[in-house]
């Protein structure tokens, strides 16, 4: 094997080893000017877009944890590495893209140690991300105190409604009772 093979190969397996999601597209008929495009993306998300060929990948691939990962390489194959604290986002971009311009075809990926095709891949870009999911879950703890304030401010309010209407009576009741 030719060294500059051997160096890409330990490159790869680098980049796997250091990412914990892997994303496999499909660049067929992607203009290298969107190619650029979704670089810079990834790089500002945090990710990293890499053109590789099919044998190269899956010899880096092999004996790691994402083997299982080759079986769904099909076309012209762009890997994306990220970590997960990014993985929605990127895929999230990666959909958008796709659905604006209709190339880079998302083949399946790993997150969280598990596989998924790229149906399950679209699926899960649908899921909120983490901000969004910390947000829900505030609010839901949030509504019943919120609720729970307003019953007690409004039981505050009623019991200061009687205080106050228990001393306007006792003034009217000391004015009649005066002399003048």
């Amino acid at each position: 094997m030719r060294p500059e093979k051997k160096y890409a190969i330990e490159e790869f397996k680098r980049n796997i080893e250091e990412n914990t999601c892997t994303i496999l597209t499909d660049y067929t008929g992607i203009s290298a000017e969107q190619l650029n495009t979704v670089r810079s993306e990834l790089r500002q998300r945090k990710g990293k877009y890499q053109v590789i060929k099919n044998r190269l990948f899956a010899l880096a691939a092999s004996g790691s944890e994402i083997d299982e990962i080759c079986g769904l390489i099909d076309g012209q194959v762009g890997v994306v590495y990220t970590g997960e604290e990014q993985f929605i986002d990127i895929l999230k971009y990666l959909v958008k893209f796709r659905k604006d311009n209709e190339v880079l075809d998302l083949l399946g990926g790993v997150f969280g140690g598990n596989i998924y095709d790229g149906k399950d891949l679209r699926a899960i870009s649908r899921l909120p991300d983490k901000e969004m999911m910390r947000a829900r879950v505030v609010g839901v703890f949030k509504m019943p105190l919120s609720n729970f304030a307003q019953i007690m401010r409004g039981r505050l309010l009623s019991v200061l409604y009687v205080i106050n209407a228990i001393i306007e009576k006792r003034k009217g009741d000391g004015d009649e009772t005066s002399p003048e």
